[in-house]
């Protein structure tokens, strides 16, 4: 990037223009498609079941700034979701489609922004400005936009309705990006408190809608080294002034690292219940899962099939050999890059550790989840791939005059061309995933036929949307078949059952998960009741009455229970009698949260 040669005259303001409004018309017109698309998995109990966002008062904003709900504190996302709910008056799901799809297409406008200003500090530090300096800039930083805005590998973060924090983040660590540069350009001390502020201001927000954003700081100072060579690592090809000493960097870095700090202690604390325990998955295979992690990124973002919501832990992950070899493998790519840094050529190495940086919270080694990956993982760490891309194809569509010139620009057109519309078929292909729950999950467990929390997920899809109670089972079953902590399945085992009369392994299923007391979702009043009713069912009136007992003595005032008691006292030994009163109330649902979290 360093060594780019003027290629032509600086973009005019109306080119510059332009090029941002075809970014984003492209963009959206990728993704209007998921204007259409239902709430899926976590926007139920995000958006659905949370009367929080939908009135604007103190209480409510109150509880968005203090709320560690689902395991997240995100005040600005909260906010976001209360404003779509306020401009469409009422939960509509293509509001908040529409708004998800703006910011990812201003997250591409802000990427051929930012990475002009980025390529012009690399040719010159001395350049400050948002205008190409040559075409070569110009064209990359539209590549770059562009392929950003369409590649599929993030529709989980824009199609998904709660992963709008995906977004939302992304939007203002650009923001934050942008004004740090032109802190560090500032000549004047009057202006430079002002950019810095300014920086400081747009972080605190990324932080508040993700806390991803915690390693921007590190950001700032692989920035400082390359491209705006402030440091004597990366010495400027045109001086410009002494380097700044490493002392002052970092003590400018203070504020950012200080709101970090408080920003992991915020999502440590509102974690604390979904982080997973080294003896749920051991350490080693987390270390290695995160070495996978890194190169599984990088080649869904070179070839984006067969992405999924949801990726197992691979099994060869168990396997020495696998092990090695992609330990081997890291080792080598950074070796090569260390030496490409020797050589001065900068920029693969910055580009490297910022995508290793930014993607170390979501590694893995603090796992949150049963997945191994995720797609919407790779929104921010994958950014400076796309400025790559951009820079090769650019270089070589104005490399200097030759012979087949014009072949190898034709062929360079159609390429991208090509490769555009093979990104705009996969992205809408993407988004039909994200249609409806019973699309999705049916989706995921063919891409992942043993992913226990999937078959989970659908089963519960065909139970309570689709009245399917065999499909339900089915899935049910498979998901008890491939789960590490099968006994967490049996509350919704037994609901299913129920239906389908199968009321002897029902009450089998709810006896283990109340033994077991490992799932915080089970309402134990409504399980013994229902156990209370199936026994009834089989005339154990008996049985039935000493699990009606349960229930009363932590509930005395459960109006099902006391009706059922009174009916199996009143009609002792009269099935009859006692199967009218079971047909008129019927049984209650003990599982409280129907959609599993991520």
């Amino acid at each position: 990037m360093a060594t780019m040669q003027n290629a032509g005259n600086p973009a005019k303001p109306f080119l510059l223009f332009m090029a941002a409004l075809v970014v984003m018309a492209i963009t959206v017109a990728v993704y209007y498609p998921s204007l259409h698309g239902d709430f899926v998995w976590d926007d139920l109990p995000y958006l659905m079941g949370n009367p929080h966002i939908q009135k604007f008062n103190w209480e409510n904003v109150t509880w968005m700034f203090t709320t560690f709900h689902l395991s997240n504190w995100h005040p600005l996302t909260w906010l976001s979701f209360a404003f779509d709910y306020y401009w469409q008056g009422g939960l509509i799901s293509w509001g908040f489609h529409l708004t998800n799809v703006i910011l990812h297409s201003l997250n591409s406008i802000g990427l051929l922004f930012l990475a002009i200003l980025l390529l012009n500090k690399a040719r010159d530090p001395a350049q400050t400005t948002f205008y190409p300096q040559t075409k070569v800039i110009g064209l990359a930083a539209f590549i770059a936009a562009l392929l950003f805005g369409i590649h599929p590998q993030h529709v989980e973060s824009v199609a998904w309705m709660s992963e709008r924090k995906d977004v939302l983040c992304q939007f203002f660590i650009l923001l934050t990006v942008i004004c740090y540069v032109f802190h560090a350009a500032a000549t004047t001390k009057k202006i430079r408190p002002i950019w810095f502020g300014a920086a400081l201001f747009c972080f605190l927000l990324a932080l508040m809608a993700k806390p991803m954003a915690v390693t921007l700081p590190v950001v700032l100072l692989l920035l400082d080294v390359y491209p705006l060579q402030r440091t004597p690592l990366a010495p400027p090809p045109h001086p410009t002034g002494t380097a700044l000493p490493w002392r002052r960097i970092l003590v400018e870095k203070i504020p950012f690292f200080t709101l970090t700090l408080i920003s992991i202690g915020i999502t440590l604390v509102a974690q604390t219940n979904a982080i997973v325990s080294a003896d749920y998955i051991h350490p080693w295979i987390r270390a290695i899962n995160a070495i996978n992690s890194v190169f599984l990124y990088i080649s869904k973002f070179l070839l984006p099939i067969a992405l999924s919501p949801l990726y197992n832990h691979p099994d060869y992950l168990q396997h020495p050999l696998s092990a090695l070899t992609l330990v081997a493998g890291f080792l080598i790519a950074n070796v090569l890059l260390i030496y490409y840094w020797v050589q001065k050529k900068y920029y693969p190495l910055v580009i490297w550790l910022f995508y290793l940086v930014t993607l170390s919270p979501v590694i893995g080694i603090i796992q949150v989840g049963d997945q191994s990956a995720a797609d919407r993982y790779a929104y921010l760490p994958t950014t400076p791939f796309y400025i790559l891309v951009g820079v090769g194809i650019a270089r070589l569509y104005h490399h200097p005059r030759q012979r087949f010139d014009r072949l190898i620009q034709s062929s360079l057109i159609m390429g991208v061309l090509l490769i555009a519309l093979v990104l705009f078929k996969l992205n809408r292909d993407q988004l039909q995933i994200w249609k409806n729950s019973l699309v999705f999950w049916t989706y995921v467990t063919l891409v992942n036929p043993t992913n226990s929390l999937a078959h989970h997920n659908l089963a519960v899809v065909y139970f309570f949307q689709k009245k399917d109670y065999e499909k339900a089972l089915h899935h049910t079953r498979l998901s008890i078949a491939y789960s590490r902590f099968p006994i967490l399945e049996q509350v919704l085992l037994a609901e299913i059952l129920m239906p389908l009369g199968q009321f002897e392994e029902a009450i089998n299923a709810y006896q283990n998960a109340l033994r077991a007391k490992v799932d915080p979702n089970l309402r134990h009043d409504c399980a013994h009741y229902n156990m209370g009713w199936m026994y009834a069912k089989l005339g154990q009136f008996e049985a039935a009455q000493h699990a009606l007992a349960q229930v009363l003595a932590g509930s005395p005032e459960y109006p099902l229970a006391q009706t059922l008691s009174a009916a199996l006292t009143d009609h002792d030994h009269d099935q009859a009698e006692v199967d009218r009163v079971l047909t008129a109330q019927g049984r209650c649902f003990s599982y409280t949260l129907y959609w599993s979290k991520k």
